[in-house]
């Protein structure tokens, strides 16, 4: 079974129960591969590896009994050998929100599209928050270009289409969502709360979850 959680946005340390879902999705897995814990594995190139939100990844994902661990590479710390050992062994990879266009630029240069796609074809379950949710959906609509003044509107990006649909974060947000409805209009095109996850199965929506943010 292939499986994604596709988180709409928010701070990863408040969202215990989208965590405990995560974790959940894989933990029978992990044990019958005789492991002791689940092995989380963080992708923070979003935030331009900020040092503060893998911290809080740590945290949250030890406080949840799996081994924590991430990939750092914009100061040449992983080759993209050592890249590729970590996702393949993950039963969770965890892609954190920030910047788009910095993290897909970063991704093509680590060859992280492929790894994933490998890593969510095995079965392991693939988590994004945010820009890291867009990621994995065949279009969504960023807001880089106007947070870089480079443009008044947002713009349609592209994804590696493990799910095979457009997707909206920070659909609270009411500009973003109006944005969203005259740029996607009639397509197929998944809304996200910040705080709410929804969980896909082969391609289709089974569930959501919602962060109390305690």
């Amino acid at each position: 079974m292939k499986r994604i959680v596709a988180v709409g946005g928010g701070e990863l340390r408040g969202q215990g129960e989208i965590n405990e879902r995560i974790v959940s999705l894989v933990e029978r897995n992990a044990f019958a591969e005789g492991k002791n814990k689940p092995y989380a594995v963080f992708l923070p190139q979003a935030s331009h590896e900020s040092k503060p939100y893998t911290n809080s990844f740590f945290k949250a994902f030890s406080k949840l009994k799996c081994k924590a661990d991430v990939v750092l590479y914009k100061n040449g710390e992983m080759n993209r050998d050592r890249i590729a050992e970590k996702l393949s062994k993950a039963d969770i990879i965890y892609i954190g929100g920030g910047d788009y266009k910095y993290m897909i630029d970063e991704f093509s240069s680590m060859g992280i599209g492929e790894l994933v796609k490998a890593a969510y074809e095995r079965g392991a379950v693939i988590a994004g928050n945010s820009a890291g949710a867009m990621y994995l959906f065949a279009e969504s609509l960023s807001d880089y270009m106007l947070e870089r003044g480079e443009s008044d509107e947002y713009c349609r990006v592209n994804g590696i289409s493990l799910v095979d649909k457009n997707i909206v974060c920070h659909a609270d947000e009411i500009k973003r969502k109006e944005a969203a409805e005259k740029v996607f209009n009639g397509e197929d095109t998944v809304y996200v709360l910040a705080n709410e996850a929804i969980v896909f199965e082969d391609g289709e929506r089974v569930g959501s979850v919602t962060a109390s943010q305690v």
